[in-house]
């Protein structure tokens, strides 16, 4: 089948024109892109620029290469996504901490995601290799992509008469990978015991520089490459449902935002 590819901006004039001329048609939309299935010819329109073109072409890959670990291997359990903590505030912050802390540290996972898909053998090393190449964004979206869902809609005469909501049939790798990486941010937690901050996906912030090395240790254990920051100050402000981590970390801002599921087991001081 013939493949052609549009830009986000023809998007809405290719599908609107269908529908104004009654045509029959078949629309698959995901967060990253829209296929149409029309006169035997298919079209990939992007729904965010360009270079998420990149992410497709690096998700195949992903894909193939799963496919090709399933023919030696068994799938992974089913993981359940509620298990899954992709970031821990830690007793410190949940029992009311100061608010402004100076002189922590970081310590972040390089390229968290395809290092546990690699070290899982859900991928190549070739394919691991190529994304360790690409930007960071296209890394962490070709990655989330393989558990994207489908809605599939169905057009007769520019009518949508059948729609179908299709769950990505190998997303449970990537849920798997993610736990995985959560699991090792808990097992640091419990290392770091009253120094333990929070930790944030592949991210997580200490108190104490003579713990680097335990946390260090950890981490190269179970394959991971790794970069220590230092982090000069932490200012932490509830805003309702939301808890704001301000962070002045080598010289650079950056700003948490994380939801207060738990918001009652938390206290603040002077909020």
């Amino acid at each position: 089948m013939q493949t052609i590819t549009f830009l986000e901006t023809e998007r809405n004039n290719f599908i609107n024109s269908l529908i104004e001329n009654k045509q029959n048609f078949i629309l698959r939309q995901t967060n990253y892109s829209d296929e149409i299935i029309f006169n035997e010819i298919r079209y990939i329109i992007n729904n965010a620029g360009f270079n998420d073109f990149e992410v497709i072409k690096y998700r195949n890959k992903i894909i193939s290469d799963i496919k090709e670990f399933e023919t030696k291997n068994r799938a992974p359990r089913t993981v359940d996504k509620k298990t899954i903590n992709y970031f821990d505030l830690g007793n410190y912050l949940i029992k009311g901490g100061a608010n402004e802390l100076n002189d922590l540290f970081c310590i972040d996972i390089k390229s968290a995601y395809p290092t546990t898909f690699f070290n899982k053998k859900y991928i190549s090393e070739k394919t691991f290799n190529e994304l360790g190449e690409a930007k960071k964004e296209i890394r962490l979206k070709a990655c989330g992509s393989v558990a994207t869902e489908k809605i599939i809609y169905e057009f007769k005469d520019g009518v949508c008469f059948n729609a179908e909501l299709k769950e990505s049939e190998r997303g449970n790798y990537f849920f798997d990978v993610v736990k995985t990486v959560s699991q090792s941010m808990g097992q640091i937690k419990q290392l770091l015991n009253k120094d333990f901050l929070f930790f944030w996906v592949d991210g997580i912030f200490f108190n104490g520089e003579g713990n680097i090395k335990a946390v260090t240790q950890l981490l190269e254990m179970h394959g991971y490459k790794y970069k220590i920051e230092f982090v000069n100050k932490m200012k932490i402000t509830k805003e309702k449902k939301h808890l704001f981590i301000d962070l002045i970390k080598e010289g650079k801002n950056k700003v948490f935002n994380l939801p207060l599921i738990n918001k009652k087991r938390i206290n603040f001081v002077n909020q």
